[in-house]
């Protein structure tokens, strides 16, 4: 593969990191945790992986939860299993967007 190749590769890498970077941020935002629901067991599975996401967004708003503050008992079980999911893949695609930037260079 030439040089020319695999900084094309990076760039459409970095590209499409950056695309679900953007679609995952805002279906967390669209589906926010409301301070005043119950949630159940299905909303406890992506509010537990999208864990890392909203603790990024804490950081500049205010009213941020991870973790709704009224739920149901399924709802803290399927919370924890996809937040353990949800964490190293979160990682995962940091390193594969930093990857594409260091081919870049």
């Amino acid at each position: 593969m030439s040089e020319l190749d695999q900084k094309s590769t990076a760039v459409a890498s970095f590209i499409g990191n950056l695309f679900g970077l953007a679609i995952v941020f805002l279906l967390v935002w669209i589906f926010s945790i409301e301070g005043g629901k119950e949630y159940g067991w299905f909303a406890g599975m992506f509010h537990g992986g999208w864990v890392p996401y909203n603790w990024v967004r804490s950081w500049f708003f205010d009213g941020i939860y991870l973790q709704a503050p009224i739920h149901t008992t399924m709802y803290s079980v399927m919370w924890w299993i996809f937040c353990v999911l949800g964490v190293p893949c979160a990682i995962i695609f940091i390193l594969r967007v930093i990857s594409s930037i260091r081919a870049l260079f």
